[in-house]
């Protein structure tokens, strides 16, 4: 055993003495009264044992200063000793190595040297230059045709996009669902409504049955966020400069997904995005603002759905944090909480899961009027592709979260002010299978 090891033994004899000392004194203590004989000799027992110990520490600790002090450097040339370098390998999930592998990037167009060559210099880690390589170049393929399923499949860059997306997804509200995925181009036939059938007495006729069908395809829209970081935060070689490379891009797209897929107002616009899921439905008012009023909305929710022949398998309850909290902090006289599977980031409530995103919008005018959905997410078809990565120091750009792209607002050169600009986008789109996917409660102010 080597002498460090000996000292990390010694040491937790020693804690697990003092906790039984402490065990002893705190029975004592509860009890209101002094040490039993018995318990007077044991603590005295346990506390030679830690002064045994700690003279053992002490000697040990000399003897591996010594140890250490003489210690002689390997000779990597000396015939028969294998020689092996130790390379610092950090944990490069949730998103971060695709943000590494982006600031790669950027520093390879700033310097004008190879990315992967940088990656290899600043990180030494054989993942990161790999997911730099991998946003510098694509797939060879043939000529793209819009009939081509496979077409946006042979462009995807690999890991360093499904890093990203595995870190982003969590996050939003699609993430969160169990929706159908379809590919996109694909046309979908879904059945709108169901035939009817009778009973036929002896010698009648038998009625035909009329049955109703669609069709639909998801195209692969996108959705773009563009950040701005200062070549000062590029250079940066703290791992913070890397988290706000990632967290700048997760956080408007994140603000893009959840508002557009939930909010009633969005009705879409054709080839660039898809309508929200809620957008059409009609709500049902909130009861109340009380538990029975609670009870009595989920109930009208649910009824929505049975109503419509619908079941609630795979249904998700979808809502905003201050709504849920809310719901989580209704309680009895006693303190009980009235749902106690619920809480501000989600839960349970009634059997189902509880999906909540602050990005839910208001139902009315004021701070207190909010919404409380029920999605049947099994049938909405979904579907969302990788990430592409762009990236210019040289470009100007509309400081913008709504560009208008005719010159009204101005245009900042990144150059000029020493800026570098990242442009994520992913292909993604959604649609409800049937337009009764969807039931909502309106203007809810539960717990006031």
């Amino acid at each position: 055993m080597q002498i460090s090891e000996q000292i990390t033994k010694l040491q937790d004899s020693r804690t697990a003495a003092f906790e039984q000392q402490k065990s002893l004194t705190e029975k004592a203590a509860g009890e209101d009264r002094t040490f039993s004989t018995d318990e007077q000799t044991q603590f005295d027992e346990l506390q030679t044992e830690i002064e045994q110990v700690d003279a053992d520490i002490a000697r040990l600790e000399k003897m591996l200063a010594t140890e250490q002090a003489t210690a002689q450097p390997v000779d990597k040339g000396q015939p028969g000793v294998a020689f092996r370098q130790a390379k610092n390998t950090p944990d490069i999930s949730n998103g971060i190595g695709f943000a590494k592998a982006a600031r790669c990037l950027a520093l390879g167009s700033i310097e004008h040297r190879d990315a992967t060559q940088i990656a290899a210099d600043l990180y030494d880690d054989e993942r990161i230059v790999k997911a730099t390589h991998a946003l510098m170049t694509k797939a060879a393929v043939d000529p793209a045709t819009t009939g081509d399923a496979n077409w946006a499949g042979n462009l995807v860059n690999g890991q360093p996009a499904a890093d990203f997306i595995g870190y982003l997804m969590p996050q939003t509200i699609i993430g969160n669902l169990s929706m159908r995925t379809v590919p996109f181009r694909q046309p979908i036939i879904t059945q709108t409504d169901i035939g009817s059938a009778a009973w036929v007495g002896e010698g009648a006729p038998k009625p035909a049955t009329s049955m109703a069908f669609s069709k639909k395809e998801l195209a692969p829209l996108k959705v773009a966020a563009l950040a701005v970081a200062s070549m000062e935060t590029i250079r940066d070689s703290s791992p913070s400069a890397d988290v706000l490379i990632r967290d700048s891009l997760v956080e408007a797209l994140k603000y893009r997904l959840d508002a557009d897929f939930i909010d009633p107002a969005n009705a879409g616009a054709a080839n660039v995005k898809p309508a929200s899921i809620t957008n059409g439905v009609t709500g049902t008012a909130a009861s109340g603002k009380d538990a029975a009023a609670v009870r009595k909305d989920i109930k009208a929710l649910f009824g929505k759905f049975i109503g419509n022949n619908r079941s609630v398998d795979g249904a998700v309850f979808i809502t905003d944090p201050s709504t849920a909290l809310a719901i989580s902090i209704m309680a009895n006289d006693q303190g009980t909480p009235f749902f106690p599977g619920m809480g501000a980031n989600g839960g349970t409530l009634f059997g189902l899961p509880v999906v909540t995103s602050s990005h839910v919008p208001l139902t009315a005018t004021g701070p207190d009027k909010h919404a409380l959905y029920l999605v049947d997410a099994s049938n909405i078809y979904y579907n969302a592709g990788g990430v592409e990565l762009s990236m210019s120091n040289e470009a100007s750009v509309e400081m913008s979260d709504s560009p208008t792209g005719d010159g009204t607002n101005p245009l900042v050169s990144l150059w000029q002010s020493n800026l570098a600009g990242f442009l994520a986008e992913i292909r993604v789109n959604w649609a409800p299978r049937r337009t009764d996917s969807v039931a909502a409660i309106t203007g809810a102010q539960y717990g006031e």
